[in-house]
């Protein structure tokens, strides 16, 4: 979140911080966040990367390199929420997890 960053959604975060830094790590948490900045619906989708086997010695599930996709769905896709939406994603995985922010109409 940054100057450009509407101030009504600034307040809005400020708002709910207590509870999204509460579920700061976790699907639910991003993709509260990211439906808070935007309001719009926010997908994520990633690869798998944090699930696990039942079977001993079976192989790992997902990809070696973990990535995350987003989209959110909003009314106006071409109102600069991007960046914004990016820096939140940025902000609240991991270093090393690969991302992208797609915006995209209802």
């Amino acid at each position: 979140m940054d100057e450009h960053t509407p101030l009504y959604r600034r307040r809005a975060a400020v708002a709910h911080a207590v509870t999204l830094y509460r579920m700061r790590g976790t699907m639910t948490g991003l993709r509260a966040h990211l439906e808070l900045m935007s309001g719009g619906d926010a997908e994520l989708a990633d690869n798998g990367g944090v699930a696990w086997s039942t079977s001993p010695g079976a192989p790992l599930p997902g990809e070696d390199t973990p990535r995350l996709a987003v989209r959110v769905r909003v009314a106006d896709p071409d109102n600069g929420l991007t960046g914004i939406l990016d820096g939140v994603v940025t902000w609240a995985k991991p270093a090393h997890v690969v991302h992208r922010v797609e915006v995209v109409g209802k």
